[in-house]
């Protein structure tokens, strides 16, 4: 479920485009940082240096998105899976009470 982004205030919508270009400029660098061209941690400290954050600050962010975990696992896009809804209730074995 996502939010209505219609309804927040001035200072929610810059916080959310804040993590939205924080998340997209760590995503924009992935396949650099997958192939070794260049450390996760280089280019964490150049986000954080672009929106004037601190380094643990954008991990952070990057964590509650689960786009970053450690060192040993730089980045990790989560596909969400499709689960398909049952339509049975129960096993079928008990019949209804009256």
């Amino acid at each position: 479920m996502s939010k209505i982004n219609v309804l927040e205030t001035a200072a929610e919508k810059e916080h959310r485009e804040k993590i939205e270009g924080i998340v997209k400029d760590y995503i924009g660098w992935s396949r650099e940082i997958l192939v070794g061209q260049v450390t996760p941690n280089r280019v964490i400290t150049h986000i954080a240096s672009t929106y004037q954050m601190t380094r643990e600050g954008v991990k952070g962010i990057l964590r509650r998105r689960g786009i970053y975990k450690s060192a040993l696992q730089p980045v990790v896009i989560n596909r969400p899976e499709v689960k398909q809804l049952s339509m049975s209730f129960g096993d079928g074995s008990s019949a209804a009470r009256v």
